[in-house]
């Protein structure tokens, strides 16, 4: 973690949303890489992938179901990036 303290508010800002589109490239590559079939969802063994590369796979029926708004057993790439409700 960096210490932003000696570091001035307006730049404080700027590297956190840096952050955050860093972050949000790294999710959507991992999304990516892990659609084995290239149809722009994940099934239920394609998303245990992605979760095991972040060490999050024991929890894979909670954030599947957290996931998976619309309830068709897939997380699209729009239910992927959206926050965990």
């Amino acid at each position: 973690m960096q210490d932003y303290s000696a570091t001035p508010r307006k730049w404080r800002a700027y590297d956190q949303a840096a952050a955050s589109v860093l972050d949000e490239a790294e999710r959507l590559a991992a999304f990516k890489a892990n659609d084995a079939n290239n149809d722009g969802e994940l099934d239920k063994a394609e998303y245990r992938n992605v979760l095991q590369a972040r060490d999050y796979a024991e929890q894979l029926d909670n954030l599947l179901q957290q996931r998976d708004t619309n309830r068709d057993g897939l997380v699209s790439a729009g239910e992927y990036r959206a926050p965990i409700q």
